[in-house]
């Protein structure tokens, strides 16, 4: 392997400052652009393996894929050349740090994802798939603006909108990527589309929100069984701050099958976008009910019926200081529907006057054990308990709701509903 440049070594007309890192495409140097007096990025591919006709011809390849999206959340390119027997791409150097190297809250993701949606769009319009969209590869620079690195991996393909792009074939059965953010279709190596980046930013977006990897394994093998067989597990299960909306959003990119996927990053810009207006910096909004999606309503309506009887009965004796909602049990098949009625109730309760509602941070650790309003007095010091649990049955859900009085652990109120998905919204109005 050939020796690392040396800081105030040139090549052509950039002179090396220092090294910023190494890849199996070579090193990245920050250098000073002698030239036009700027800072850029070199990347630099060694001369032995520029004998490499593969690894020249993916070089090349990712300069001109970069270069054709001129997109301010994507890294310019501004040359490709030779000099010293190096290959060499100069490129805009972006100083600050990758998704991997922080923690967000939900407004900050939604901002974000905006971003890398609308760099996504474009590169697609321009017929390039990127590939390896991983939070190592979007870099958050000054003011909050995101950047969308390293097309090494890219493909071309012809699209109405780039005539002059040049269609690449990767070999079938060919692994490329990393693997815990491929799409199931590109795990298996099969051909990808522009969808298998949809995929990729959903794994992105979900890791964001829960700290974790959708489909992980202790193999490469086992891992890439997950991200073809395994069902995603709920957003809410470790973030109960996320919104119904942005779940939705997540779990639409994360179809295994790419049909069900969005069809385009432009589509799905558009709900993300309409998500961000819709939502207060800061503050996960209300879950969003949608006509053409039943499981949004159900949790909805559930959650405001449950809401408008409890306040009721609580509100109609002598006010309680303080209430715990517990989360919500059920088979494992609604536990997601579960934890978005938990939430909701929360918020729709703590609306009532002279009452305070513990939060969900506070009442987290009560699911899956069986309900104690003794032990949650004495934890919290609720005076009152709001239990409830789901189940379903193909298109009928029943919902049972208890409130107790945790001094004694007397029975204050409590109501079962039976309905059918389609009809549920007529729940809050019988109550």
């Amino acid at each position: 392997m050939a020796e690392a440049l040396a800081p105030g070594q040139m090549l052509s007309h950039y002179r090396i400052e220092r090294r910023l890192g190494a890849g199996g495409m070579g090193e990245v140097y920050l250098a000073h652009d002698n030239a036009l007096e700027r800072t850029v990025a070199l990347k630099v591919l060694p001369a032995e393996l520029a004998q490499d006709a593969e690894r020249l011809r993916r070089f090349t390849q990712e300069a001109k894929a970069a270069s054709a999206i001129n997109h301010p959340n994507v890294a310019t390119i501004y040359e490709i050349g030779e000099a010293a027997g190096l290959r060499f791409i100069a490129m805009e150097y972006v100083a600050g740090q990758t998704l991997a190297a922080r923690s967000w809250n939900c407004a900050e993701i939604i901002g974000v994802a905006v971003q890398v949606a609308d760099a996504l769009d474009a590169a697609h319009t321009q017929g390039v798939v990127h590939r390896d969209l991983k939070p190592a590869n979007i870099m958050l620079a000054g003011h909050d603006r995101v950047k969308v690195l390293d097309f090494g991996l890219a493909k071309m393909v012809r699209t109405p909108e780039a005539e002059g792009a040049t269609e690449t074939n990767t070999l079938p059965g060919l692994l490329m990527g990393t693997v815990h953010y491929m799409s199931p279709e590109q795990a298996l190596g099969r051909d990808v589309d522009h969808r298998t980046d949809i995929f990729s930013f959903g794994v992105v977006l979900y890791e964001m929100l829960t700290g974790r990897l959708p489909f992980s394994g202790g193999t490469v093998t086992e891992t890439i069984h997950r991200i073809t067989t395994a069902p995603l597990e709920a957003i809410g299960r470790f973030n109960y701050e996320a919104p119904a909306d942005l779940d939705r959003i997540v779990r639409k990119c994360l179809e295994k099958d790419r049909e069900r996927r969005y069809q385009s990053a432009r589509d799905l810009l558009v709900d993300l976008r309409n998500l961000q207006r819709d939502s207060q910096p800061g503050i996960a909004p209300a879950p969003a009910p949608r006509p053409q999606k039943r499981w949004p309503w159900a949790a909805a309506a559930l959650a405001l019926a449950a809401a408008g009887a409890a306040g009721f009965f609580l509100l109609r004796e002598k006010p309680a200081e303080s209430l715990a909602v517990l989360p919500f049990a059920g088979d494992p098949a609604v536990d997601y529907l579960n934890d978005r009625i938990t939430a909701s109730l929360i918020q729709s309760l703590s609306q009532l006057p002279r009452l305070r509602v513990m939060s969900l941070a506070a009442v987290g650790r009560y699911k899956g054990k069986p309900p104690d309003p003794l032990a949650v007095r004495r934890d919290l010091g609720a005076e009152k308990v709001l239990t409830g649990r789901l189940a379903q049955r193909g298109d009928d859900l029943a919902i049972t709701i208890e409130l107790v009085d945790s001094r004694d652990n007397s029975h204050v109120w409590g109501q079962q509903y039976n309905r059918k998905l389609a009809g549920i919204l007529t729940l809050q109005e019988e109550i």
